[in-house]
């Protein structure tokens, strides 16, 4: 094995966990009451939850990743991810990568991958609605990538450009059925969508850097509708001895949402600000006071599975402050 190498191995679980009794504590006691029933409780095996109903779910997957050089100036990336849901099936899938440094400053890498989606507890067995009803029959969508990647660095500088490529075979989406209600289903055939993507960043000191980035889907699918083409963020930060200051604009380009069985209606592209101030008294205690939407921009989101018509109104402007103390 050369210095080179990197091997990555991984092992993941995860269950749905019936917590009503902790919950209900929690709400009718509060969080002292809270804290001493999971402590009295904590050599407990906690029961299966449910999940919309008697069902539940179980996911376990391993990964494991190699990466070693092939001659000089070139390597590859080897990696498999096995995921297996208890109630929706498993996929194995491979990752490829072959990357060339073509000298100490720039560097190209070309990467293939696949990975799937299993159908969420809502798609699968929500109770039926006036406007939506689950699917038992769902089963996951699955997305082939390929990516090509220029990534450039000098010692106050980087600068990466990316193309990628997504192909989605069983895509799930909302269809009118039988009853005239929309309800998840697998839809046949496949999607394909392509964009590229812009990132730099440039440090003027040692405290004080900028990064922005830039991503444009320039071939969307339809049934993507509630996904903007194009995204955009820039970060300034200033660090000064124990305080540190980050400002954050966000952009988000117009999307789309279901207002009926038929129709969609467009929603506005928006610019959102964000602020935070904080202090570390030492490396276990940091203080900090953060706005969130700064300008009290007024904005909606696609809903999820359900018709409102108009999108979801987010909040306004938000003042948080609070302590972090690691321990």
């Amino acid at each position: 094995m050369s210095n080179k190498s990197k091997l990555i191995i991984g092992i993941s679980s995860r269950a749905l966990f019936n917590l009503d009794k902790s919950h209900e504590i929690y709400e009718k006691e509060g969080l002292e009451s809270y804290r001493d029933y999971q402590i009295a409780n904590e050599d407990k095996t906690l029961e299966p939850g449910e999940a919309f109903g008697t069902d539940t779910r179980n996911v376990r997957a391993w990964y494991g990743q190699w990466q070693d050089e092939l001659i000089q100036n070139w390597s590859y990336i080897l990696g498999i991810r096995k995921d297996d849901f208890s109630d929706a099936g498993g996929q194995t899938s491979p990752r490829l990568g072959l990357i060339w440094q073509a000298d100490i400053s720039n560097t190209l890498k070309l990467l293939y991958g696949e990975a799937f989606r299993a159908p969420s507890e809502v798609e699968l067995n929500l109770v039926a609605t006036s406007a939506l009803v689950g699917n038992p029959d769902l089963t996951p969508e699955t997305v082939k990538t390929l990516d090509v990647i220029w990534f450039s660095e000098w010692p106050s500088s980087s600068v990466s450009l990316g193309y990628f490529e997504n192909y989605y075979e069983n895509t799930i989406n909302e269809v009118v059925n039988t009853d005239g209600v929309l309800q998840p289903s697998n839809v046949p055939g496949s999607e394909h969508s392509r964009g590229f993507e812009l990132e730099a960043m440039y440090e003027f000191s040692g405290n004080l850097f900028a990064q922005a980035s830039y991503s444009q889907i320039t071939d969307k699918p339809k049934l993507f509708f509630r996904e903007a083409q194009q995204l955009m963020s820039i970060i300034l930060n200033y660090h000064n001895g124990n305080w540190n200051h980050n400002v954050v604009a966000s952009y988000s380009g117009s999307r789309h949402e279901q207002s009926s069985t038929i129709d969609k209606v467009n929603l506005d592209s928006y610019w959102l600000l964000y602020g935070k101030i904080s202090y570390s008294f030492s490396s276990q205690l940091q203080s900090f006071l953060q706005v969130k939407n700064m300008s009290d921009q007024s904005y909606s989101t696609p809903a999820s599975f359900i018709q409102v018509g108009k999108g979801v109104p987010n909040r306004g402007s938000e003042i948080s402050m609070g302590v972090n103390w690691t321990f």
